[in-house]
């Protein structure tokens, strides 16, 4: 379901009760697990600093219903996964 927040105006497709869209920071993650690690201590964490061993927790993708944020490795599973349909 496309969903917009009312006090910032963004807008992103709700996977049930995956996707989680921060009302301190307005930034939409794809799982509960990176909208937990950006909250740290009562604050939010920028999702570009969030880092394991210096790689990324999260990446930004860019679609038709705005930005989200991702787990790299699960994103890259998703491609994997439908490059292996596409042969």
């Amino acid at each position: 379901m496309l969903t917009t927040h009312g006090a910032c105006g963004r807008t992103w497709w709700q996977s049930g009760n995956r996707t989680s869209h921060c009302g301190g920071c307005h930034e939409t993650f794809a799982s509960l697990a990176l909208f937990d690690a950006h909250r740290r201590g009562g604050a939010c964490a920028d999702p570009r600093a969030m880092t394991d061993r210096d790689r990324p927790l999260a990446v930004e993708t860019r679609n038709e219903s705005g930005p989200v944020w991702y787990s790299p490795a699960a994103r890259d599973a998703v491609r994997a996964a439908h490059a292996r349909e596409d042969t």
